[in-house]
C-alpha cells in the first residue's frame, strides 16, 4: 500500500480519534467533578444530534444558529436538568452500583424519548461544510468538516486546561467531589459546581455526536454506542488526566481506520475486529494499570430509604 493511501487512513483516523477524544473528556468532565460513570453519555449527545438534524435539516435553519441553539442552549440545559432532578437528588450517598444503574435507565429514557419524538427512520446528517474540501500532499484530500473536527478537539483540550488550571469554577470543580463542604465554606456552591459539570459534559456530547453524524446514519443505537469507545479512551487517562484521555482516542481511532485499510476485510474475524477494538483497549488498560482502579467516590453514608409502596406504584404506572 503506497504512502498517498496510508496519509488517508491516518487522517481519517485522526479525525475520529478527535470525536473519541472530544466524547471521552465529557465523561471525565461529568466523572471527576460528580463520581458518576455516566453510561447514558452517548444517548444524551445522540437526542442532541437529533436535536441539531431537527433545526438543522427538518426546520432549514443556518447551520450556526442550529449549532449555537443545540449546544448553546438545548445541551446546557439537558445536563443542568439531569443534576438537578436526577443525580442530586437520587446519588448524594448511594453507592457506585446504584449510580450505575441510574445512568443506565437515563441511556434507555433517552433513547426511548428520540424514538417516540422522531421514529425509527433513517436520516442523514449534512456536514458542517457541505463536503467542502481542500487537496495537500498530491492526491490527499482532507475535507473541512475532518479539519473542523481535529480543530474543534484541540480547542476543546485547550479549553479545558484553562479551565481546570487557570480558573476559578475549574479549581472547584476538581475539589467539589472530594469535599463539597470545603468548597462551601470558601464561598463556592457545590450545586452550581455540579451543575456547570454536567452541563459542560452534554455539550461536549452532543458536539462529539454532531461531528460524527454525517459520517453515519443518524440512528439511536449506532449513536448511542458511541460512548463505548469514550469509555475505552476515558479508563485510559484513569478518569482523570485528560492528556492520557487524548492519547487513548487517538491510538483507537487511528487503530480503526487502519484495521480497515490493511487487513482483508473479507475474513469474518477481521471484520469483527473494529468493533472489538474499544473493548481490548479498555482490557488492555485495566490489565497494564491495576494499581489506579476506578476509584469509589461514593461517601460512606448509609443508603438512602427506598420510596414508600404508594410512590414507587404511581411513578411505575406513569413510566409504563
Amino acid at each position: 500500500m503506497d504512502l498517498q493511501t496510508f496519509l488517508t487512513y491516518m487522517v481519517l483516523g485522526v479525525s475520529v480519534a478527535a470525536v473519541y477524544a472530544i466524547s471521552a473528556t465529557g465523561l471525565v468532565v461529568t466523572y471527576i467533578t460528580s463520581g458518576v460513570f455516566n453510561f447514558a453519555h452517548g444517548a444524551v449527545g445522540m437526542f442532541l444530534a437529533f436535536v441539531y438534524w431537527e433545526l438543522r435539516v427538518n426546520q432549514g435553519w443556518p447551520t450556526a444558529v442550529a449549532l449555537f441553539v443545540t449546544l448553546g442552549v438545548c445541551a446546557p440545559t439537558i445536563g443542568v436538568l439531569l443534576d438537578v432532578l436526577v443525580m442530586r437528588r437520587l446519588l448524594r450517598g448511594a453507592s457506585v452500583a446504584t449510580k450505575l444503574v441510574v445512568t443506565l435507565a437515563l441511556l434507555l429514557a433517552f433513547q426511548g424519548l428520540a424514538l417516540a419524538v422522531w421514529g425509527i427512520e433513517l436520516r442523514t446528517v449534512p456536514g458542517l461544510w457541505e463536503d467542502r474540501s481542500v487537496t495537500v500532499l498530491g492526491d490527499l484530500v482532507i475535507t473541512w468538516d475532518q479539519i473542523t473536527t481535529v480543530l474543534a478537539a484541540a480547542g476543546v483540550a485547550f479549553g479545558l486546561r484553562i479551565l481546570f488550571q487557570r480558573t476559578r469554577l475549574g479549581v472547584a470543580m476538581r475539589a467539589v467531589v472530594d469535599n463539597p463542604e470545603l468548597c462551601a465554606v470558601k464561598g463556592l456552591s457545590p450545586n452550581r459546581v455540579t451543575a456547570a459539570s454536567w452541563a459542560l459534559g452534554s455539550m461536549l456530547a452532543g458536539l462529539a455526536a454532531i461531528l460524527i453524524a454525517p459520517g453515519l446514519n443518524l440512528e439511536v443505537n449506532t449513536l448511542s454506542l458511541l460512548v463505548v469507545s469514550a469509555y475505552a479512551a476515558a479508563v485510559v487517562g484513569r478518569m482523570q488526566s485528560l492528556p492520557a484521555t487524548f492519547v487513548g482516542a487517538l491510538v483507537l481511532g487511528i487503530s480503526q481506520t487502519l484495521v480497515v485499510g490493511y487487513l482483508p476485510q473479507d475474513n469474518e474475524l477481521v471484520r469483527n475486529l473494529k468493533p472489538a477494538l474499544p473493548f481490548l483497549l479498555l482490557f488492555v488498560a485495566l490489565l497494564l494499570r491495576p494499581e489506579r482502579r476506578l476509584p469509589e467516590r461514593a461517601s460512606t453514608h448509609a443508603e438512602p430509604d427506598p420510596p414508600a409502596l404508594r410512590v414507587t406504584a404511581l411513578l411505575g404506572v406513569g413510566a409504563v
